[in-house]
Protein backbone atom coordinates (compact mmCIF):
# COMPACT_ATOMS: atom_id res chain seq x y z
CA UNK A 1 0.00 0.00 0.00
CA UNK A 2 1.45 3.21 -1.19
CA UNK A 3 1.00 6.67 1.19
CA UNK A 4 -0.32 10.03 -0.09
CA UNK A 5 2.19 12.80 1.44
CA UNK A 6 1.71 16.61 0.94
CA UNK A 7 5.57 17.21 0.18
CA UNK A 8 4.85 21.01 0.11
CA UNK A 9 3.63 21.81 3.67
CA UNK A 10 6.48 22.28 6.44
CA UNK A 11 5.60 19.82 9.05
CA UNK A 12 6.69 20.56 12.49
CA UNK A 13 7.72 17.07 13.16
CA UNK A 14 9.67 15.74 10.34
CA UNK A 15 11.25 11.81 9.76
CA UNK A 16 14.69 11.99 9.87
CA UNK A 17 16.97 9.61 7.34
CA UNK A 18 20.39 8.86 7.79
CA UNK A 19 22.96 7.01 5.49
CA UNK A 20 23.78 5.58 8.63
CA UNK A 21 21.21 3.31 10.77
CA UNK A 22 22.25 4.81 13.37
CA UNK A 23 19.36 6.33 15.72
CA UNK A 24 19.31 8.37 18.75
CA UNK A 25 18.02 5.34 20.65
CA UNK A 26 21.42 3.90 19.83
CA UNK A 27 23.24 6.00 21.89
CA UNK A 28 22.10 4.04 25.22
CA UNK A 29 21.99 0.52 23.82
CA UNK A 30 25.28 0.61 22.57
CA UNK A 31 26.63 2.14 25.93
CA UNK A 32 24.60 -0.97 27.89
CA UNK A 33 26.17 -3.42 24.83
CA UNK A 34 29.74 -1.57 26.06
CA UNK A 35 28.49 -2.36 29.75
CA UNK A 36 27.47 -6.04 29.46
CA UNK A 37 30.98 -7.17 27.41
CA UNK A 38 31.07 -9.39 24.10
CA UNK A 39 29.21 -12.18 25.84
CA UNK A 40 25.84 -10.33 24.82
CA UNK A 41 26.11 -12.27 21.55
CA UNK A 42 28.31 -15.06 21.07
CA UNK A 43 28.87 -15.67 17.81
CA UNK A 44 31.58 -17.34 15.31
CA UNK A 45 33.83 -14.41 15.09
CA UNK A 46 34.04 -13.33 10.90
CA UNK A 47 37.44 -11.50 11.72
CA UNK A 48 39.09 -14.72 12.87
CA UNK A 49 40.22 -15.20 8.88
CA UNK A 50 41.52 -18.22 7.59
CA UNK A 51 44.21 -16.06 5.25
CA UNK A 52 47.07 -13.99 5.76
CA UNK A 53 45.78 -11.17 7.66
CA UNK A 54 46.92 -9.80 11.13
CA UNK A 55 44.88 -8.83 14.35
CA UNK A 56 42.32 -6.48 13.78
CA UNK A 57 42.56 -2.74 15.11
CA UNK A 58 39.42 -1.04 16.12
CA UNK A 59 39.46 2.90 15.31
CA UNK A 60 37.67 5.83 16.66
CA UNK A 61 36.61 6.89 13.20
CA UNK A 62 37.39 5.05 9.41
CA UNK A 63 39.56 8.04 8.72
CA UNK A 64 41.66 7.25 11.41
CA UNK A 65 42.01 3.31 10.14
CA UNK A 66 43.51 4.71 7.24
CA UNK A 67 45.74 6.84 8.75
CA UNK A 68 47.14 4.35 10.54
CA UNK A 69 47.76 2.34 7.24
CA UNK A 70 49.58 5.57 5.34
CA UNK A 71 51.88 5.91 8.66
CA UNK A 72 52.73 2.06 8.23
CA UNK A 73 53.96 2.62 4.81
CA UNK A 74 56.46 4.86 6.30
CA UNK A 75 56.16 7.50 3.33
CA UNK A 76 57.39 10.91 2.87
CA UNK A 77 56.02 14.01 1.43
CA UNK A 78 56.99 13.48 -1.75
CA UNK A 79 55.69 10.24 -2.17
CA UNK A 80 52.38 9.66 -4.04
CA UNK A 81 49.33 7.64 -3.60
CA UNK A 82 47.20 6.64 -6.45
CA UNK A 83 43.31 6.75 -5.97
CA UNK A 84 41.65 4.14 -8.03
CA UNK A 85 37.66 3.90 -8.01
CA UNK A 86 35.14 1.36 -9.33
CA UNK A 87 33.80 3.81 -11.79
CA UNK A 88 36.89 6.13 -12.02
CA UNK A 89 34.80 8.83 -11.50
CA UNK A 90 36.36 12.26 -9.82
CA UNK A 91 33.95 11.86 -7.14
CA UNK A 92 36.24 11.21 -3.95
CA UNK A 93 35.38 12.02 -0.39
CA UNK A 94 37.59 14.67 1.16
CA UNK A 95 37.32 12.77 4.76
CA UNK A 96 39.76 10.34 1.80
CA UNK A 97 42.12 12.75 0.12
CA UNK A 98 42.67 14.92 3.63
CA UNK A 99 43.65 12.28 5.41
CA UNK A 100 46.42 11.01 2.60
CA UNK A 101 47.21 15.09 2.36
CA UNK A 102 48.71 14.82 5.89
CA UNK A 103 50.72 12.15 4.66
CA UNK A 104 51.90 12.87 1.08
CA UNK A 105 51.00 13.68 -2.52
CA UNK A 106 47.92 12.02 -4.12
CA UNK A 107 46.88 11.56 -7.71
CA UNK A 108 44.37 9.28 -9.85
CA UNK A 109 47.07 7.49 -11.87
CA UNK A 110 50.09 5.55 -11.61
CA UNK A 111 53.43 7.60 -11.50
CA UNK A 112 56.93 7.27 -10.52
CA UNK A 113 56.88 8.84 -6.92
CA UNK A 114 53.61 6.39 -6.44
CA UNK A 115 54.42 4.27 -3.14
CA UNK A 116 50.91 3.01 -2.55
CA UNK A 117 47.97 2.14 -4.50
CA UNK A 118 44.68 3.08 -2.52
CA UNK A 119 41.30 1.77 -4.07
CA UNK A 120 38.09 2.69 -3.56
CA UNK A 121 35.03 0.71 -3.63
CA UNK A 122 32.72 3.21 -4.20
CA UNK A 123 29.00 2.88 -2.46
CA UNK A 124 29.76 -1.29 -1.58
CA UNK A 125 30.37 -1.52 -5.66
CA UNK A 126 33.71 -3.71 -5.76
CA UNK A 127 36.27 -2.48 -7.70
CA UNK A 128 36.80 -4.92 -10.78
CA UNK A 129 39.74 -7.57 -11.18
CA UNK A 130 41.91 -5.61 -8.12
CA UNK A 131 44.01 -8.25 -8.68
CA UNK A 132 45.51 -6.92 -11.82
CA UNK A 133 47.09 -4.09 -9.66
CA UNK A 134 49.27 -6.54 -7.65
CA UNK A 135 51.27 -6.22 -10.75
CA UNK A 136 52.60 -2.47 -9.85
CA UNK A 137 54.37 -4.57 -6.97
CA UNK A 138 53.39 -1.46 -4.65
CA UNK A 139 51.58 -1.44 -1.19
CA UNK A 140 47.72 -1.82 -2.00
CA UNK A 141 44.77 0.03 0.32
CA UNK A 142 41.22 -1.41 0.15
CA UNK A 143 38.53 1.42 1.56
CA UNK A 144 35.42 -0.93 1.98
CA UNK A 145 34.16 2.18 4.13
CA UNK A 146 30.45 1.31 1.91
CA UNK A 147 31.72 -2.37 1.24
CA UNK A 148 31.15 -3.82 4.93
CA UNK A 149 29.50 -6.88 3.70
CA UNK A 150 33.02 -8.27 2.00
CA UNK A 151 34.08 -8.84 5.29
CA UNK A 152 31.67 -12.00 5.04
CA UNK A 153 30.25 -12.24 1.85
CA UNK A 154 33.20 -13.97 0.18
CA UNK A 155 34.78 -11.17 -1.86
CA UNK A 156 37.83 -11.72 -2.05
CA UNK A 157 40.90 -9.18 -1.08
CA UNK A 158 44.16 -8.43 -2.73
CA UNK A 159 45.35 -5.41 -0.21
CA UNK A 160 47.95 -5.83 2.38
CA UNK A 161 45.28 -3.31 4.21
CA UNK A 162 42.01 -3.16 4.26
CA UNK A 163 39.72 -0.07 6.16
CA UNK A 164 36.31 -0.58 6.96
CA UNK A 165 33.86 2.25 8.32
CA UNK A 166 31.40 0.97 10.99
CA UNK A 167 28.71 3.03 11.04
CA UNK A 168 27.91 3.01 7.55
CA UNK A 169 26.52 -0.71 8.40
CA UNK A 170 25.90 -0.77 12.02
CA UNK A 171 24.12 1.10 14.02
CA UNK A 172 27.01 3.04 15.92
CA UNK A 173 27.61 6.81 15.58
CA UNK A 174 31.29 6.11 14.84
CA UNK A 175 33.94 3.26 14.52
CA UNK A 176 36.18 2.21 12.35
CA UNK A 177 38.15 -1.03 11.81
CA UNK A 178 41.63 -1.77 10.00
CA UNK A 179 42.90 -5.45 9.07
CA UNK A 180 46.49 -5.97 7.81
CA UNK A 181 48.51 -8.68 6.21
CA UNK A 182 51.06 -8.13 9.10
CA UNK A 183 50.65 -6.84 12.50
CA UNK A 184 51.17 -3.31 12.15
CA UNK A 185 52.66 -0.57 14.99
CA UNK A 186 49.75 0.24 16.93
CA UNK A 187 50.73 2.79 19.72
CA UNK A 188 47.40 4.32 20.43
CA UNK A 189 45.90 3.79 23.84
CA UNK A 190 42.62 2.23 23.69
CA UNK A 191 40.10 4.40 24.89
CA UNK A 192 36.54 4.24 25.38
CA UNK A 193 35.39 5.00 21.81
CA UNK A 194 38.13 1.85 20.13
CA UNK A 195 36.30 -0.63 22.83
CA UNK A 196 32.77 1.07 21.97
CA UNK A 197 33.49 -0.03 18.29
CA UNK A 198 34.49 -3.37 19.13
CA UNK A 199 32.19 -4.38 21.33
CA UNK A 200 29.16 -3.21 19.19
CA UNK A 201 30.76 -5.00 15.93
CA UNK A 202 30.76 -8.28 18.04
CA UNK A 203 27.50 -7.59 19.46
CA UNK A 204 26.05 -7.56 16.12
CA UNK A 205 28.05 -10.03 14.57
CA UNK A 206 25.63 -13.35 14.11
CA UNK A 207 23.36 -10.62 12.50
CA UNK A 208 25.75 -9.28 9.70
CA UNK A 209 24.08 -11.90 6.83
CA UNK A 210 20.20 -10.93 7.76
CA UNK A 211 21.16 -6.82 7.90
CA UNK A 212 23.07 -7.76 4.36
CA UNK A 213 19.64 -9.46 3.11
CA UNK A 214 17.52 -6.73 4.77
CA UNK A 215 19.57 -4.17 2.84
CA UNK A 216 19.02 -5.79 -0.69
CA UNK A 217 15.51 -5.51 0.15
CA UNK A 218 15.72 -1.89 0.53
CA UNK A 219 17.67 -1.80 -2.99
CA UNK A 220 15.09 -3.67 -4.52
CA UNK A 221 12.15 -1.27 -3.51
CA UNK A 222 14.33 1.05 -4.65
CA UNK A 223 14.87 -0.06 -7.18
CA UNK A 224 11.23 -0.55 -7.94
CA UNK A 225 10.11 2.53 -6.99
CA UNK A 226 12.36 4.80 -8.90
CA UNK A 227 11.07 2.46 -12.32
CA UNK A 228 7.55 3.70 -11.88
CA UNK A 229 9.23 7.06 -12.76
CA UNK A 230 12.01 5.75 -15.35
CA UNK A 231 14.90 6.07 -13.54
CA UNK A 232 17.14 3.46 -12.72
CA UNK A 233 20.20 2.62 -9.93
CA UNK A 234 23.64 3.88 -10.94
CA UNK A 235 25.41 0.89 -9.76
CA UNK A 236 24.16 -3.30 -10.52
CA UNK A 237 24.80 -5.02 -7.53
CA UNK A 238 25.82 -8.79 -7.91
CA UNK A 239 24.86 -11.61 -5.22
CA UNK A 240 27.51 -10.93 -2.57
CA UNK A 241 27.04 -7.06 -2.69
CA UNK A 242 24.86 -4.63 -1.39
CA UNK A 243 24.61 -0.84 -1.27
CA UNK A 244 26.35 1.67 1.37
CA UNK A 245 23.77 4.12 0.26
CA UNK A 246 21.72 3.88 -3.17
CA UNK A 247 23.10 5.89 -5.89
CA UNK A 248 20.14 6.41 -9.02
CA UNK A 249 20.76 7.94 -11.99
CA UNK A 250 19.24 11.23 -12.31
CA UNK A 251 19.76 13.10 -15.72
CA UNK A 252 19.81 16.43 -14.49
CA UNK A 253 22.08 19.10 -14.59
CA UNK A 254 24.07 20.04 -11.85
CA UNK A 255 22.08 23.28 -10.71
CA UNK A 256 18.77 21.33 -10.19
CA UNK A 257 20.58 18.36 -8.21
CA UNK A 258 21.37 20.71 -5.98
CA UNK A 259 18.18 22.22 -5.62
CA UNK A 260 17.14 18.58 -4.92
CA UNK A 261 19.99 18.34 -2.32
CA UNK A 262 18.79 21.19 -0.85
CA UNK A 263 15.35 20.26 -0.55
CA UNK A 264 15.72 16.57 0.59
CA UNK A 265 18.42 18.11 3.33
CA UNK A 266 15.82 20.45 4.26
CA UNK A 267 13.62 17.53 5.20
CA UNK A 268 15.94 15.54 6.89
CA UNK A 269 17.07 13.30 4.46
CA UNK A 270 20.97 12.84 4.20
CA UNK A 271 22.16 12.58 0.79
CA UNK A 272 24.38 14.02 -1.60
CA UNK A 273 25.11 14.48 -5.47
CA UNK A 274 27.52 11.92 -6.38
CA UNK A 275 29.35 14.83 -8.42
CA UNK A 276 30.80 14.57 -11.66
CA UNK A 277 27.82 11.92 -12.39
CA UNK A 278 24.30 12.76 -13.21
CA UNK A 279 23.41 10.69 -10.18
CA UNK A 280 22.41 11.43 -6.32
CA UNK A 281 22.91 8.56 -3.04
CA UNK A 282 20.40 8.14 -0.62
CA UNK A 283 19.59 6.23 2.44
CA UNK A 284 19.62 2.19 2.28
CA UNK A 285 20.00 0.54 5.27
CA UNK A 286 18.71 -2.35 7.43
CA UNK A 287 16.30 0.13 9.30
CA UNK A 288 14.40 1.45 6.49
CA UNK A 289 10.92 -0.56 4.70
CA UNK A 290 9.19 -0.03 1.71
CA UNK A 291 6.86 3.00 2.70
CA UNK A 292 10.22 4.85 4.30
CA UNK A 293 12.03 4.16 0.37
CA UNK A 294 8.16 5.15 -1.16
CA UNK A 295 8.47 8.72 1.07
CA UNK A 296 12.26 9.28 0.35
CA UNK A 297 11.54 8.24 -3.49
CA UNK A 298 8.10 10.99 -3.71
CA UNK A 299 10.53 14.02 -2.20
CA UNK A 300 12.48 13.64 -5.67
CA UNK A 301 9.32 13.05 -7.73
CA UNK A 302 7.90 16.35 -5.79
CA UNK A 303 11.36 18.43 -6.85
CA UNK A 304 11.05 16.96 -10.58
CA UNK A 305 7.22 18.36 -10.68
CA UNK A 306 6.31 14.90 -11.34
CA UNK A 307 2.82 13.39 -10.68
CA UNK A 308 1.97 10.40 -8.69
Amino acid sequence: MEIEYDYSIEKFLLPRYRISPFETCDYSSNLEILAAGCEVNATPDVLARDDDYGSPIFTRQGREALNLALRALSLRSSDTVTIFTTTGSEYISGCVTDTISSHCKWKRKIVDSTKCILVIHEFGKMFPDIRSLTKFDIPIIEDCAYAFPSLFCGEKHAGDHLIFSLSKYLPIQQGGLLISKKDILNDRRVGHYEELAEKVFRHYEGDFLSIFRKRKDIESVYVEEFSKIGMRPYFNYSSNECPGAFVVEIMRSLAELECMKKFLQGREVECSIYYGNNAMFLPCHQKMTAYDVQYIVGLIKHTLGRSS
